[in-house]
Parts: C-alpha cells; structure tokens; sequence
C-alpha cells in the first residue's frame, strides 16, 4: 500500500481552444460583471469542437444552501464592470477565501479562491455562481457533483449543532 497522496481533482476543466465571454449580474442588477472561460459553457459556443466547460455543482454547507452551480475562471478574466462597491464579504471556516453577495439584493455572486490557491503555488481563480448569468437557463450548463470542501474543518454540522446546544442549556 502506497503512502502517496495523490493528486486533487481540481473542478475546472483544462483550458481549449476555445473561450468565450459572459455577462453576469446579480438579482437586482447593481453588480454588473464579466467573466471569460474556456472551454465555453455552453454547447453553442465551442464551435462545434465538443469541449464544453463543466461546472460544479457543490456539496459543501454554503453552496448548498444557496444552490450555487460555480464556474472557476482566472482571476485575470473576471471584470466587475459596474457596483462592485455594493458587494460584501461572508467568510468562513478558514475565512481564507471571501464570498461576496450583493448588499441590496443578497444575490450570492462568487467567492475569491486567490489566496488559497496562491499559497498553493497555483494561478489565481474565483468561484464564479452561474446563476448570475444573463440569461441563465441551467439546461444548457453541463455539470459535475463536486465535494471538496464538504468535511473540510471546521466541520459545518458540529458548529450548528453546538450553537443549538448553548441554547438548550
């Protein structure tokens, strides 16, 4: 038996040929953004090359209870072009990586993956929630069960479970 760790799957797909450049929004439409990805999200846009991006759908306790479906684009090719200032942060269990939602609206919008990936020695990305995109129509998505964070410390289930216990005392 091997002692190796082997490798994460990471829940983006390799880069292709092929991108293509989205407009996303929150509910309200205050936060205005763009993101390019490659392979393209939706079949239409590959070119009749069949590398159509799979994006994730979490497990882990946020992404559940706000039903994000995540596309992981480079930092570099996410563009907030308008409110950026009406998005705030909600960190947690590590509280390395902030999650932004619209102040107005409460839309959750993504998450900035940066800092954990640079400590990792990777290239920058944001967990982009697809449901912002203009247009969303989820049939047209391709996607993946992803489960990396879920058990990841501090465990959701054990937290919850002890605020409740403080207030049965």
């Amino acid at each position: 038996m091997s002692s190796e760790k082997s490798a994460p799957e990471w829940p983006w797909p390799p880069a292709s040929d092929h991108q293509a450049t989205y407009d996303l929004h929150c509910h309200c439409g205050t936060i205005r953004y763009t993101m390019t990805v490659s392979p393209p999200l939706y079949a239409e846009h590959t070119q009749g090359t069949e590398q159509q991006y799979t994006a994730v759908e979490c497990t882990c306790s946020w992404c559940q209870r706000n039903g994000e479906i995540m596309a992981h684009p480079l930092t570099k090719n996410v563009s907030f072009d308008h409110g950026a200032e009406n998005r705030s942060e909600y960190r947690f269990g590590s509280r390395i990586a902030p999650h932004w939602v619209c102040k107005t609206c409460g839309s959750t919008l993504g998450a900035d993956l940066g800092p954990m990936l640079k400590k990792m020695g990777m290239e920058e990305r944001l967990a982009i929630n697809l449901r912002m995109l203009r247009g969303f129509d989820r049939s047209k998505l391709k996607i993946k069960p992803a489960s990396m964070m879920e058990g990841a410390p501090p465990n959701y289930k054990e937290y919850i479970d002890g605020l409740y216990a403080q207030n049965d005392k």
